[in-house]
């Protein structure tokens, strides 16, 4: 069940091509990889792309962000954003930067079948031009379905 209402748009299709594109990486072993230490903190990789809508200059690191979002809008306690939020949108533009690249080498996972190679690789340019769309929304919506709750809220008195 969405934590939003029917009217935010947010296709079956989005959802599983941008994870399994992102689930390409093993990301806990890059992050492992690049801090020499198994931290668990994705933090340094995702604010700026989430804040600012800056890429970092080595792609491993936009690689590590775009597992990171997927993990945390879909499992670790961004699963309320909205397609509106910050995060979504961050995640989509990392998409857009990394759907035609390979994850870096050796960081391949191997927990997880193939899903985006198989499914949706075929299809990236379809998907990609479907994404793209989504940035020439007009408006905002609320970040978070407990905006969304106290915007109706203020709506009823």
């Amino acid at each position: 069940m969405k934590a939003y209402p029917d009217y935010v748009e947010e296709s079956e299709l989005e959802r599983e091509a941008l994870g399994w594109c992102a689930l390409r990486l093993d990301g806990w072993r890059l992050l492992k990889e690049v801090e020499g230490q198994d931290t668990g903190d994705f933090s340094l990789y995702v604010d700026p792309i989430v804040k600012e809508r800056r890429l970092h200059r080595d792609d491993r690191l936009n690689h590590l962000a775009f597992f990171a979002l997927q993990r945390y809008l879909g499992k670790f306690g961004g699963e309320d954003r909205t397609p509106y939020s910050n995060e979504h949108i961050a995640y989509r533009f990392l998409f857009l930067h990394l759907y035609r690249q390979p994850v870096p080498r050796g960081f391949e996972s191997q927990d997880l079948p193939p899903r985006w190679n198989e499914d949706f690789a075929p299809r990236a340019e379809e998907i990609a031009a479907e994404i793209r769309g989504t940035f020439s929304r007009k408006g905002a919506g609320p970040e978070s379905a407990y905006d969304l709750q106290r915007m109706n809220q203020g709506e009823d008195d």
